[in-house]
């Protein structure tokens, strides 16, 4: 254990996000940090929980800085690039329609 997740660790913040995860309450958020502070929370949560993550990124590159930040901080991090995903095939068209809702779009524009 790194002495930044050690010092995290002990941050109230980090307890209660700690306890969600154990509890299996997910998915869980965080708006507003850095990059390598999302990283550090990833892998501190992966490190307390034993369990591993599933992360989603905006884009390509941001999901490329964190998979580096992650490696750096000992988590083993692997990328599934965008252009392997299709997310207007007929497999996805439903459960994105159940999650946006009535007046939600599958289609791009």
């Amino acid at each position: 254990m790194s002495g930044f997740s050690k010092a995290l660790k002990k941050s109230e913040q980090f307890q209660s996000i700690s306890e969600k995860a154990a509890q299996g309450q997910f998915p869980l958020g965080l708006l507003g940090a850095a990059g390598i502070h999302k990283a550090l929370l990833i892998h501190a949560l992966c490190e307390e929980c034993e369990r591993r993550a599933f992360v989603v990124a905006p884009d390509e590159a941001t999901a490329n800085r964190l998979c580096d930040d992650l490696t750096a901080f000992g988590t083993r991090a692997l990328l599934y690039p965008a252009k392997d995903i299709s997310l207007l095939s007929e497999q996805w068209e439903r459960p994105l329609r159940a999650l946006l809702g009535p007046q939600g779009s599958a289609s791009s524009g």
